[in-house]
């Protein structure tokens, strides 16, 4: 849905964010972190968020980025 796509992006940002940080030891990493398990705790309590495996997050990717070239090429 358009609000989980809308949830995911800030989520996927700060916790690219939180990696730069913890790796950098900056003091602003617990907070964010923090943060993003919060985010992450309302996102799935919001969108019943499972696991799925990697293997199948790939295969979905691929075939997404597939059929919007075609489309593309008409």
């Amino acid at each position: 849905s358009i609000d989980a796509f809308a949830r995911r992006l800030p989520l996927r940002a700060a916790a690219m964010l939180l990696r730069v940080l913890e790796e950098a030891d900056d003091a602003a990493a617990p907070r964010l972190d923090a943060l993003v398990t919060r985010w992450c705790e309302v996102y799935g309590d919001r969108f019943g968020a499972r696991w799925v495996p990697v293997p199948h997050q790939v295969e979905h990717q691929a075939r997404t980025t597939i059929a919007a070239v075609r489309h593309a090429q008409g």
